[in-house]
């Protein structure tokens, strides 16, 4: 009988907790999972530190030969990406099969960033057939840039809902290091980010820019965002063969690359150390004997200008070069898909505009100081760098000087944004009156689509030419983030 009664207590006690058995927690094997959150930290975060956008933005001068992103001789190119958004697809759906939200939300993270990154480059292109199709690119549909948008600011307030910090840790994650709260900001970062980049359309019915930026804003509990250099997407390179910084050991770093004159003139006029952190005095100012820690050491050279004009002004010893560390230090500084001061700048952006009840000099003052320090320079140099006539923030000059900040900032890194930024405001307003520079000087405003697509996909990249270009495939075609 007492055994009866002790069987029968057992019973239930475990019934009435939901079950000895069927209820007990169910261990799911992530390594599949981390292994795609690796591979898409690695392929995207990775590769944000290139050339190109810095050639074209007037950030540097290539000496070697007459590359299009510097001359503005902009043709086809490929469908870049597209690899990637698969892997964040296929993330997000055995995520979403394993019942594990936080690592769902990091791949619909991943697909709105990298539909942001190809749509900036054409314009319309294939983007919700590629999700319905398991990012199978085939031959898509072309989404307009508005609904791609629509779509991105949607799926990325999902986002924001859906990371829980008392959820399951993201494994393989070697950025964040499985911090569930620091992808929450970067959602709430790229949204940020995609608003201002479509300050054009504040008129559109169809959208709430402004309302929407403000909300993010307003509500940090809700909607938390970046509030130091430490919740920077940091991919840190280091020795290991192939994982070494993208230009360790370039032998064109070593001797092709020179800064700009337009950018070092900027640096130049604010008497701004971080003119000592990316480049190197020119031989002939060592050579008369100007000191190398003087700012007179240092002279840029035109990259509008015929690559001849260039490498005859190289032979005199004329020209800074790019920093050696950038080809003789393997790790380097890290790759940023965002990072702190981004942010600062664009909220000092928004805060001009007056989208937000927000003082746009905190905000430039803050961005300033987190650029200088992920230089790692020192406090005092921050502190003087402030007062100086072109830095100290003028009301009636606010504009210019976020965005020429914003500009400066974003050296060599954080892919095209720079130029995108430059793209949309035309601040600052680059020099290309040299003699070699092609398409009229006028920087192109996107490239003409892949060739494959034109053999393979013809009816459906002709459609999205005809809706947005006229029939043409032009370069010079404003896209819809870019119309007024």
């Amino acid at each position: 009988m007492t055994n009866k009664l002790f069987f029968t207590t057992l019973f239930l006690l475990c019934f009435f907790i939901n079950g000895c058995e069927d209820e007990a927690p169910e261990i799911v094997d992530t390594s599949e999972l981390d292994a795609l959150v690796t591979d898409l930290e690695s392929q995207v975060f990775a590769r944000n530190v290139f050339q190109s956008p810095a050639l074209a933005n007037r950030y540097l001068v290539h000496t070697d030969e007459a590359l299009n992103a510097q001359y503005y001789t902009w043709t086809s190119i490929p469908f870049f990406f597209y690899d990637r958004l698969k892997l964040a697809v296929q993330l997000e759906e055995k995520a979403k099969a394993s019942g594990l939200k936080n690592y769902q939300a990091v791949g619909k993270l991943f697909q709105s960033y990298i539909a942001d990154r190809i749509t900036q480059l054409f314009g319309d292109v294939p983007y919700s057939e590629v999700i319905a199709n398991g990012g199978e690119l085939g031959q898509s549909k072309y989404d307009t840039q508005k609904d791609i948008y629509i779509k991105v600011l949607n799926d990325l307030r999902e986002v924001n809902e859906m990371l829980d910090p008392s959820a399951e840790m993201i494994g393989g994650d070697i950025v964040y290091n499985g911090d569930v709260m620091k992808w929450r900001k970067l959602s709430n970062v790229l949204r940020l980010r995609f608003l201002i980049g479509m300050s054009l359309k504040t008129n559109d019915p169809d959208l709430d820019i402004i309302g929407d930026f403000k909300e993010i804003v307003e509500n940090p509990n809700e909607f938390p965002i970046f509030t130091s250099n430490d919740d920077n997407t940091n991919f840190y390179f280091d020795l290991a063969e192939g994982q070494e910084y993208p230009f360790f050991d370039d032998p064109k770093f070593k001797t092709s690359y020179f800064l700009d004159a337009y950018f070092v003139d900027l640096l130049k006029e604010r008497a701004d150390p971080r003119l000592f952190k990316v480049a190197e005095p020119e031989k002939v100012a060592i050579d008369d004997g100007v000191s190398p820690t003087s700012f007179e050491a240092f002279n840029g050279i035109k990259g509008s200008n015929l690559l001849a004009e260039n490498q005859e002004a190289v032979e005199k010893g004329n020209g800074s070069p790019i920093h050696s560390r950038y080809h003789t230090d393997p790790a380097n500084e890290p790759s940023l898909t965002a990072s702190y001061f981004e942010q600062e700048f664009t909220l000092a952006e928004a805060a001009q505009l007056g989208w937000i009840n927000s003082d746009p000099e905190t905000h430039y003052k803050s961005g300033i100081v987190a650029s200088m320090e992920f230089y790692n320079i020192e406090g005092n140099s921050i502190t003087d760098y402030l007062q100086q006539p072109k830095v100290a923030f003028s009301p009636n000059d606010a504009m210019n000087q976020i965005l020429t900040q914003k500009y400066l900032a974003l050296f060599l890194n954080t892919d095209w944004l720079g130029a995108y930024s430059q793209r949309r405001t035309g601040l600052p307003a680059l020099d290309n009156s040299g003699t070699g520079v092609q398409n009229g000087g006028i920087v192109p405003k996107r490239w003409s689509y892949p060739d494959t697509e034109l053999e393979s996909n013809q009816e459906n990249v002709t459609e999205a030419i005809n809706r947005q270009f006229g029939g043409v495939d032009d370069i010079n075609g404003l896209m819809w983030v870019l119309q007024e």
